[in-house]
């Protein structure tokens, strides 16, 4: 799971040998038919939505990941800087969600919304490697035939608008190094023309061993 935006994206990772080395076994063609399986024909206990002993042990995993975040003191500094930023806006919310939402969440609402996932979502695939490409493109459109896609692209965010007042959040913690994390509404999207030059500064005033904060702070 990853945040881009104003989007979160699902991904999904296979890695095999090229059919080209080994003809006879045709590796991509197994795969495609693994990955169809598993995302078109998953576990159903009652035909009606996903198994909920699984559900609540996966749930059980993902609150423990969420929890799990303080130790690592980067991350957590990360993860609450976008929070108290976006306070209130979708870019503010965890990736991975709050515990309080996933314990809501029930083996029939994850089925609902893997459907809606499946029919509305913009999808993407990507192939590398050396292939047949009319080769690798018939066999994944045979493997994603059921998808019928209704999406027009991704969501884009607007500009940031910039705050009123500078806001700072401190908080304690039994650590040897303490972590500084500022952010800057800049207004600066993607496609501005200050975009790279922005990426630039960032690398030099923070966010990385070599920046000029960092080696001085």
């Amino acid at each position: 799971i990853k945040k881009k935006g104003a989007n979160q994206i699902v991904s999904m990772r296979f890695s095999t040998i090229c059919d080209t080395i080994v003809p006879d076994l045709k590796p991509f063609s197994k795969l495609c038919a693994l990955a169809k399986q598993m995302i078109f024909n998953p576990y159903l206990p009652n035909d009606e939505f996903f198994d909920e002993e699984y559900v609540e042990r996966e749930k059980t995993n993902l609150i423990q990941f969420i929890e799990s975040v303080i130790n690592d003191k980067k991350e957590y500094a990360k993860k609450r800087l976008i929070e108290e930023i976006y306070k209130g806006e979708t870019y503010g919310i965890f990736e991975y969600g709050t515990i309080e939402t996933i314990e809501k969440v029930t083996a029939q609402d994850l089925f609902t919304y893997y459907k809606k996932l499946l029919s509305e979502s913009k999808i993407d695939i990507f192939v590398s490697g050396k292939c047949d490409k009319e080769y690798i493109t018939d066999l994944l459109k045979e493997a994603f035939d059921e998808i019928s896609n209704t999406s027009d692209g991704y969501t884009k965010l607007p500009a940031d608008k910039k705050p009123d007042e500078i806001n700072y959040v401190s908080e304690t913690s039994d650590i040897t190094q303490g972590k500084l994390s500022m952010g800057f509404k800049t207004e600066i999207t993607t496609d501005h023309k200050l975009y790279y030059a922005m990426v630039v500064a960032n690398n030099l005033f923070g966010g990385s061993p070599h920046s000029k904060l960092f080696m001085n702070v």
